[in-house]
């Protein structure tokens, strides 16, 4: 995994060399899609490259990569393959080790529409992430704190439906890496918004879910902390986006 804490590329700068036998993974690190892909990667122990690119300063030789301009993108020598989904979907076809999607069609639509319904709750999340607290009425804090809380709550149905430890069943699966990153974020966010806490009266199973995926190899290697989301926050909010927190670190 090597590169995974290096600075980020900006424009004008030099693509790295690239290992053409090895995969490489195109990220931003504190990019809840990317991590989505490099779980996956870590979890089925796939060798790999990472190479860490700005989003506000997107360098050439990524764009050519990917005209999207967004991260994750993976190359495996000639080919490029980008969107979260679409990556981990290719991971875990080519690659062997444990199988993570559900080999079984019903189950694996099933949990790729939790998904899309988890992803109701991200908008009050970025509102309340990254707006602007000056312009941010206590008012307006709580509706949308509650209204993301209330989205959320489907993942507490969903585990109380399926009766098993993960949404993916009695061991970590797909759906599970699709729907962790945001929940480090989500973790950090009573520190600036104190209503968001989920509490373990209302949110008991995702509170021990959330338990659970913090114990996993995959989740603790890639893993930032609140302080780290936290200082992303604030240099992003301020106009002069940091990516490089944990790279200056090392």
């Amino acid at each position: 995994m090597n590169g995974i804490n290096t600075k980020h590329f900006e424009t004008g700068s030099k693509c790295p060399p690239i290992d053409p036998e090895k995969l490489t993974v195109y990220n931003m690190r504190y990019c809840p899609f990317a991590q989505r892909t490099i779980l996956v990667l870590l979890k089925k122990n796939v060798p790999f490259d990472t190479i860490n690119v700005s989003l506000s300063k997107k360098p050439e030789w990524f764009l050519e990569r990917n005209p999207l301009g967004k991260v994750p993108a993976i190359q495996i020598g000639d080919k490029i393959i980008y969107e979260s989904m679409i990556t981990v979907d290719y991971i875990d076809r080519v690659y062997g080790g444990k199988t993570l999607n559900p080999k079984d069609p019903y189950q694996d639509a099933l949990d790729r529409m939790l998904i899309e319904r988890f992803t109701l709750a991200l908008p009050p999340h970025y509102r309340l992430f990254y707006g602007q607290p000056s312009e941010i009425t206590p008012e307006q804090r709580k509706e949308w704190s509650q209204e993301m809380l209330d989205k959320l709550y489907v993942l507490e149905e969903a585990l109380l439906e399926r009766q098993t430890p993960y949404f993916g069943g009695d061991s970590l699966m797909m759906v599970d890496y699709m729907i962790w990153p945001w929940f480090e974020r989500i973790l950090a966010m009573p520190a600036f918004a104190p209503e968001c806490v989920l509490d373990p009266k209302r949110f008991g199973r995702l509170v021990k879910w959330i338990e659970l995926m913090e114990q996993d190899s995959a989740v603790k290697a890639y893993r930032v902390t609140t302080e780290d989301f936290l200082e992303f926050r604030r240099s992003k909010l301020e106009g002069n986006t940091n990516y490089n927190i944990i790279a200056d670190r090392q």
